[in-house]
């Protein structure tokens, strides 16, 4: 039995067919950066379709004001070497960007390059997805964080409102009481004293109501000042601006919580010496430096440290550490949304 012959297509025309039928942006430019091949997906991208393009039109003027973002890797190309970038793309006609990654292969003839071919995929489905997964992340840490929140102030309630409250009023007894040994008297008085300071800066630690009262400088300084009192360690502070005053109440609680938790850190695992602890805001950005003569090591599994790294996290932030022979730094940075 005879086999019916099957008709293909040449290879030339089924490669254009594939090239055609594909989403993502193929092309070829010259050295002089001419059009010499453009798939069908470019009417897509940029309105134009192959006929416009090819042998017609320049690279600078296809990209219009995308030309100066793609210039250094262009060049790069054009100097030998494979190029791979992300870039938004505007939708022609429509609102909107399609987000792509772009690759540029140089090619050579006898060493030299005279050309290179492009390939732009569409990865706007991809980067969603990734928006729609931090998305999800931020609302799971500003969940955590939250009940985080109200624990502590659940717990400084407790702390205030019932045991607090009682040893006041042992105190009060006890000082209106004179029938008891004076010695022993004079002792009990000091150690209900003692332990009312130790629950009212456990509350401040807990949920630091100074804040609401003096602003967020202002109680950091006084927290600074506190621990100057009971620490060998010198820290000095300063905040190029008071715009960071203008973020909301919460985040300015984050904010303290990070910065608590590294005067903890360095006061607990850092030798006596000078630190100098620096803050920057401006337009939602905000920076935290600690700048030192002494090693800056601190224990990466600690519960402040682990704190630190949630917060930032939150934040989109990131932490950065410096050593040299003459200082160690930590640098955080992180946006705080207005």
């Amino acid at each position: 039995m005879q086999m019916e012959k099957t008709s293909f297509r040449d290879s030339g025309e089924l490669g254009l067919l594939v090239s055609n039928q594909t989403t993502a942006m193929l092309a070829y430019w010259d050295k002089n950066l001419l059009c010499r091949f453009a798939n069908g997906a470019y009417l897509d991208w940029f309105g134009k379709s192959s006929d416009e393009m090819i042998d017609r039109i320049h690279l600078p003027e296809l990209l219009g004001p995308l030309y100066e973002k793609n210039l250094p890797y262009i060049q790069g190309v054009l100097s030998g070497e494979k190029q791979l970038f992300e870039r938004e793309i505007p939708i022609p006609g429509v609102a909107g960007v399609r987000h792509s990654l772009a690759t540029y292969i140089p090619d050579f003839k006898n060493s030299e390059v005279v050309g290179f071919f492009v390939h732009v995929a569409d990865i706007t489905y991809v980067k969603n997805l990734e928006k729609l997964v931090v998305n999800s992340k931020q609302d799971i840490l500003r969940t955590i964080i939250q009940t985080t929140e109200s624990e502590r102030r659940n717990l400084v309630e407790l702390l205030r409102e019932n045991i607090n409250q009682k040893l006041v009023a042992c105190k009060m007894m006890m000082e209106a009481n004179k029938d008891l040994d004076i010695g022993i008297h004079k002792e009990v008085v000091v150690h209900i004293s003692d332990i009312i300071s130790d629950i009212n800066k456990l509350c401040s630690d807990l949920v630091p109501k100074e804040i609401e009262y003096f602003g967020l400088l202002e109680t950091i300084r006084m927290k600074l000042e506190t621990t100057r009192n009971t620490c060998p360690h010198h820290i000095h502070f300063e905040c190029n601006s008071n715009e960071i005053e203008s973020i909301g109440l919460t985040d300015q609680l984050s904010f303290c919580r990070i910065l608590f938790d590294l005067i903890k850190l360095i006061v607990r695992e850092s030798e006596p010496g000078t630190f100098q602890i620096v803050v920057q805001y401006k337009k939602q950005l905000a920076k935290i430096s600690v700048v030192s003569a002494n090693e800056l090591h601190f224990q990466k599994n600690s519960k402040e440290y682990s704190e630190i790294l949630f917060r930032v996290e939150y934040f989109n932030g990131k932490i950065f550490e410096h050593h040299s022979q003459n200082q160690s730094s930590l640098e955080i940075e992180f946006l705080i949304p207005e």
